[in-house]
């Protein structure tokens, strides 16, 4: 009896570790053959080339005051050649920091040089150094990446090693995107994850380091390699007043931002997704801004911070902005935009038109005014930005141009033109 329940705890503890390492190694295998890659535009010369001598003995140079440093190590040369190195403009997706051609004018490199990326916070939005990869384009104009790269996360360098000249970026292999964005309150914004997926299947095998893997464009990834989002390092619903996130039928690999209905105290959250890549966790970092960007003034009277109401009824858009002080309302702005189709520039007319309303001291302003024989003028605009047909989602945008304040005199009128911008984000009503 005890022979048996031995073996039948052995087998449960052989299905446990089977188990185990079908989750550790989730992401599948790198596909044969790999795909084809394809072609992009070639970059074209930004500024001016550094042409340098380097000698036998080594030597270095450095592109973008500093950002990318070529070590030429003693004997990458026989004789003392002359280097050239063209910052070029970014053909590849994800690319990241300065892209370059390396030319060697007259002889060949005997040993790899090190190519050094000095990164910053902001230059890797979206993304992070673990995701970090270079790429060499071919003379088929294809992007072939390479893995061997040493991440120095204090000193924030990466370090790649390159044997042959020609057109080399660094990129991203996932990025959330955006990876950086200012959003007003109770504006909402999508996460989209995405990434070149067969790129991600080599980077947790060191037999694939050197493999010149074709690229394709990056598509949004995997949900399964998705662990869990998080706000400022927490879950959402733990810190309400940072911000909540949701997601569509569970969808990990697309995430809904909200921002809080008041701005934070420390505007800048920071909104980070776990990827796992069967062998570690790695974090792709997006950076938002949380601010009110809601303010109109006319004339002398400027209201910031405002509360902003938008609705839709058929094709007629309204925008409300109310500010007030201590429960009491200062100020009110209400505009019309009837036919409305989305982004766009809506100008003043009959139709398209609106005002302000100060309550102390009680002054009126519309958009409308009239010639002595009663016809309307106006000169204004309404431009939406941003623009969404559905309940919850974000409608932006600034109004400009003239408001008319309407003054009687022995019953003679005249219309005193007031200088008027505003600027708005909300979320559109039901």
């Amino acid at each position: 009896m005890k022979k048996a329940s031995l073996f039948i705890l052995s087998c449960i503890s052989a299905l446990c570790l089977s188990c185990i390492g079908e989750l550790t190694d989730n992401f599948p295998n790198p596909p044969a053959p790999p795909p084809v890659g394809v072609p992009t535009e070639i970059g074209t010369p930004i500024g001016e080339a550094i042409i340098q001598e380097i000698s036998p003995e080594g030597g270095s140079v450095e592109l973008g005051n500093g950002k990318v440093k070529f070590i030429f190590p003693t004997g990458a040369f026989s004789q003392t050649t002359l280097v050239k190195v063209q910052p070029i403009s970014k053909t590849l997706n994800h690319a990241l920091g300065v892209s370059f051609e390396l030319q060697l004018i007259g002889n060949s490199l005997r040993k790899p040089i090190e190519v050094i990326y000095t990164y910053s916070s902001e230059d890797l939005s979206g993304t992070g150094p673990d995701f970090v990869h270079m790429a060499h384009q071919d003379d088929n104009r294809i992007w072939k990446s390479i893995r061997n790269l040493e991440i120095n996360k204090s000193n924030k360098t990466i370090k790649g090693r390159i044997s042959y000249p020609g057109r080399w970026s660094f990129f991203a292999s996932a990025m959330i995107q955006p990876g950086k964005k200012s959003l007003g309150v109770s504006q909402s914004q999508d996460l989209e994850i995405v990434g070149y997926e067969y790129e991600l299947s080599l980077r947790t095998d060191p037999k694939y380091n050197d493999l010149l893997a074709p690229l394709v464009p990056p598509v949004r990834i995997q949900n399964s390699l998705v662990s869990e989002w998080l706000i400022d390092g927490k879950k959402s619903g733990i810190q309400p007043e940072r911000g909540t996130l949701g997601f569509l039928n569970n969808n990990l690999s697309l995430a809904k931002y909200t921002a809080p209905a008041i701005v934070p105290d420390q505007p800048n959250i920071m909104v980070s997704a776990e990827l796992f890549l069967g062998k570690g966790k790695f974090l792709l970092l997006s950076h938002l801004t949380i601010e009110n960007k809601n303010r109109f003034e006319v004339g002398p009277y400027a209201f910031s911070n405002a509360e902003v109401l938008i609705g839709r009824a058929g094709s007629v858009l309204t925008i409300n902005m109310l500010k007030s002080s201590n429960n009491n309302y200062e100020a009110s702005l209400a505009f019309l935009i009837p036919g409305f189709q989305g982004k766009g520039t809506y100008s003043f007319s009959n139709l398209v038109s609106g005002g302000v309303e100060i309550i102390n001291p009680s002054k009126s302003f519309n958009s409308i005014a009239y010639d002595n024989n009663l016809e309307p003028y106006f000169n204004g605009s309404i431009v939406i930005q941003e623009s969404s047909k559905v309940a919850g989602g974000t409608i932006e945008g600034t109004i400009s141009g003239t408001l008319y304040e309407r003054r009687e005199i022995n019953n003679i009128v005249s219309y005193e033109p007031h200088n008027f911008q505003a600027s708005f984000s909300g979320t559109l009503g039901n």
